[in-house]
């Protein structure tokens, strides 16, 4: 073999898999805008007019609340806020980290059978456990805080110093 052909085939081993990828892109892509098309009307009907949770909103109200706990102090807002902010902000992060490089019949289940993309590594740097840490430690932080002021006013309701409001708010609490 000579060296020209040597180098053809060197470029093809190694552009080759590059052009498997374009066209699953490119296909995954089409059939992923088919679908879309095709259930949108569905979409609509089911989920955009029914009951909308969304738990941003509850992690909101849960920070107001610890908030007018501590009767609006401004440095446990200031805590709060940048527990929520880091909070929604790894959220965010991670989100996007399932779009991850991939290549050509990389960590191929099945090499021989199944063809095309496969992640290069789909857990990389256990972006799961990193978020579903931090959003422990960020609802602990409001958690702990909530129950601080508890342990507080129980006290103080031992010393019969307890306003009657705030019976009522830790009552209705559960």
């Amino acid at each position: 073999m000579s060296e020209l052909e040597q180098f053809i085939q060197l470029l093809d081993d190694q552009l080759g898999p590059n052009q498997i990828v374009s066209y699953n892109t490119i296909s995954a892509t089409c059939l992923l805008f088919y679908e879309m098309v095709l259930t949108f009307p569905d979409e609509l009907r089911y989920v955009w007019r029914g009951p909308v949770v969304l738990v941003p909103t509850i992690d909101i109200l849960l920070v107001v609340r610890v908030y007018a706990l501590y009767d609006r102090n401004k440095w446990i807002g200031l805590i709060l806020l940048l527990f929520w902010l880091a909070e929604t902000a790894t959220v965010v992060g991670l989100a996007g980290s399932g779009f991850g490089p991939t290549k050509a019949a990389a960590n191929n289940p099945l090499p021989g059978i199944l063809p095309g993309c496969f992640p290069i590594d789909p857990f990389s740097g256990s972006n799961i456990i990193k978020g579903g840490i931090v959003a422990i430690v960020c609802q602990g932080v409001y958690f702990g805080l909530a129950m601080y002021k508890m342990a507080r006013q129980i006290r103080e309701f031992r010393m019969g110093t307890m306003t009657p409001l705030l019976k009522t708010f830790f009552r209705r609490a559960d």
